[in-house]
């Protein structure tokens, strides 16, 4: 087991001050490079915090890093009706993070694609952190659930083609402050689409998260000959299946969901991302880090497609 003195040694940083920022003590005063240098050494060493090492019987505050998959201003629903059935007895809240706020916390599970600099900022708060995204390629040091949408989305596809060969995609983009949503997910039907032989560019629309775009995309899939619709964002679903009604429309569509941004329940079929294993799976993650911290640890999840 780690000590203070071997962090001490091998960061160049008193004792005292190592022990000071492993407790997360507000009254001293140390730049973030010597802060991170301090908890980066930590958790490669396998040091248990001060937090870390607190009774687990009590309660638990693990934060959630969602703004690489949540656009601004939007609030997400998060499905925590497992937390009651959790083992261990301990209480756990979660808390929706700001982009780059710093606070205490017993956890953190980031969403999406993070920068270096992202990483370090979150690391301030804790180095408990599991990261949950699609890129089977990226080399965190971290713990990490990867989610495998392809199946789910091969499925999606097959269902739509089977019944009909002109299928719209219907997305959106949002950037802002250097970070861009929605481009992955759009790349990748296009790919499956393109291997398929079922990718039309006329069908193919990606403009602003908004319902008003989602409606205008749907008459215009429309008057192009789409027979089916692949709607592939939340914000754009109302206006579009608002719009689909209205045009009498009757062809299949398949919706996707991440995290729900309402409780509205939809009758179409849905990919479903983040299945509420995948949140039971990073609480699980977290809680038992607490206990014995495990690094670099990937664990591969199916998205779902439910028709």
């Amino acid at each position: 087991m780690a000590t203070i003195k071997e962090i001490s040694e091998k960061t160049g940083v008193s004792p005292s001050a190592v022990s000071r920022i492993l407790n997360s003590d507000p009254s001293f005063s140390a730049t973030t490079e010597v802060r991170l240098n301090v908890l980066k050494c930590a958790a490669s060493l396998g040091y248990r915090t001060p937090r870390q090492k607190k009774d687990t019987s009590c309660s638990l505050t693990f934060g959630v890093a969602d703004w690489h998959i949540i656009p601004e201003g939007q609030e997400p629903i998060y499905d925590l009706s497992f937390l009651g059935k959790l083992d261990g007895g301990h209480a756990i809240s979660i808390r929706r993070l700001n982009r780059g706020e710093v606070v205490p916390l017993d956890g953190i599970i980031a969403f999406g694609i993070f920068t270096p600099e992202e990483m370090e900022t979150l690391m301030l708060s804790t180095t408990n952190i599991v990261i949950i995204n699609s890129e089977k390629s990226l080399d965190y040091s971290f713990n990490r659930i990867v989610i495998d949408f392809d199946i789910a989305l091969e499925n999606a596809v097959t269902y739509l083609s089977e019944m009909s060969g002109n299928i719209a995609f219907l997305g959106g983009i949002w950037k802002k402050d250097g970070i861009t949503i929605g481009t992955h997910r759009a790349d990748r039907v296009r790919e499956i689409l393109q291997s398929k032989g079922l990718y039309r560019e006329e069908l193919f629309f990606t403009g602003e998260l908004a319902g008003e775009y989602g409606a205008e995309a749907v008459r215009r899939a429309a008057e192009k000959g789409a027979t089916s619709l692949m709607i592939f964002s939340q914000l754009l679903e109302k206006g579009a299946l608002e719009e689909y009604g209205k045009l009498g429309l009757d062809f299949p569509v398949v919706i996707y969901r991440d995290i729900p941004l309402d409780s509205e329940k939809t009758a179409f079929p849905v990919i479903r991302m983040y299945p509420v294993d995948v949140w039971e799976m990073a609480v699980r993650t977290l809680s038992s880090n607490l206990i014995k911290p495990k690094s670099a640890v990937n664990t591969y999840i199916p998205a779902v497609f439910e028709k």
